[in-house]
């Protein structure tokens, strides 16, 4: 069994068109469904209990994302939570090849603790857009290189419940950060993976300041994480803080390009989009290390904001019906 979750905002059309596509997943016999709504908006969602058991949590008083999420994976029955973004439309074979992977995984005796998808364009028309996919998500771009990915992309993962369960309620600030919370796993000897076949369309930013506010608030998030579940010394936050600035953005543009050396479909988009992914990397590398300095802030109140309220683009492009 496999339980989904979307937390849903202020756009109700596009959070709809995702739920739309969780319940059309060839896998539904075997999946449930929980719907964690941040907004206060009153325009109801369409939910079809009848086609998928559906359970709806409003915490549209809780204005911090880790608390959501953890909330939502205490909430779920299934050993397979999915957490799906209310701007990223599943395939509809998603499910089944999540179910699939964790199953051949297992039978391995390999078991994956945390697996993330791979990813299309699905607001394909404008040059933001396909430099906000290759900024956030180019490195888990359709179709992978043929090579095993272990690092997971953030927000769009699939856990073994039992793992989350095990980490207890006072470590929900983990899950801010899918980076952070599968670093935590791995430390814990636990496997993570990238499964191939489990493909989402994901709407991206047509904005470069919305592109630049949700990477801020998030690498502010992963350095204040680090630092409370590391109990990190006042010298190991100043070191940091430092070296990020000049060491991330480099990092993060050396993973992207080998990947796309390694899968070359999407290299002219890659080249084309580097303005503004090492724009992004330098700019977020800043908020990293004040979150390092000076802890969260407002930053999961503010990822909130641009992850589930922001306007990304109109719709869902060309790929509803391919979906």
């Amino acid at each position: 069994m496999l339980t989904a979750v979307v937390i849903v905002g202020a756009r109700r059309d596009r959070a709809q068109t995702t739920i739309d596509g969780l319940y059309s997943q060839t896998a539904r016999q075997a999946m449930e469904l929980v719907v964690v709504d941040a907004s206060p908006n009153d325009t109801p969602l369409r939910l079809a209990p009848e086609k998928i058991p559906t359970q709806y949590l409003d915490l549209s008083h809780e204005k911090n994302w880790s608390s959501m999420r953890a909330a939502a994976a205490r909430a779920a029955s299934s050993e397979i939570v999915a957490f799906a973004e209310d701007h990223a439309l599943p395939r509809a074979d998603w499910a089944q090849a999540i179910l699939r992977s964790a199953e051949m995984a297992l039978a391995n005796g390999e078991p994956w603790s945390a697996a993330g998808y791979v990813f299309e364009n699905a607001n394909p028309g404008t040059y933001m857009s396909w430099a906000s996919f290759i900024t956030d998500y180019g490195e888990w771009a359709h179709p992978l290189p043929q090579r095993t990915l272990g690092r997971v992309p953030c927000n769009n993962v699939a856990y073994r419940r039992s793992d989350l369960l095990a980490l207890g309620d006072s470590h929900d600030s983990l899950f801010g950060s899918d980076f952070v919370l599968c670093d935590h796993l791995r430390s814990r000897g636990l496997r993570t993976t990238v499964i191939s076949d489990a493909i989402v369309f994901h709407q991206n930013p047509e904005s470069f300041t919305l592109l630049m506010k949700a990477n801020a608030a998030h690498c502010r998030v992963i350095a204040s994480t680090r630092v409370e579940h590391g109990a990190w010394a006042w010298h190991r936050r100043f070191g940091y803080a430092l070296a990020v600035p000049m060491a991330v953005p480099f990092q993060k543009l050396w993973r992207l390009a080998a990947v796309q050396l390694g899968r070359r479909t999407l290299w002219w988009r890659f080249l084309s989009s580097l303005p503004v992914a090492m724009a992004v990397f330098v700019w977020s590398s800043l908020f990293e290390a004040v979150g390092y300095l000076l802890g969260p802030g407002s930053a999961t109140e503010d990822f909130l904001a641009v992850e589930v309220h922001a306007k990304r683009s109109d719709d869902f492009g060309e790929t509803s019906s391919a979906a």
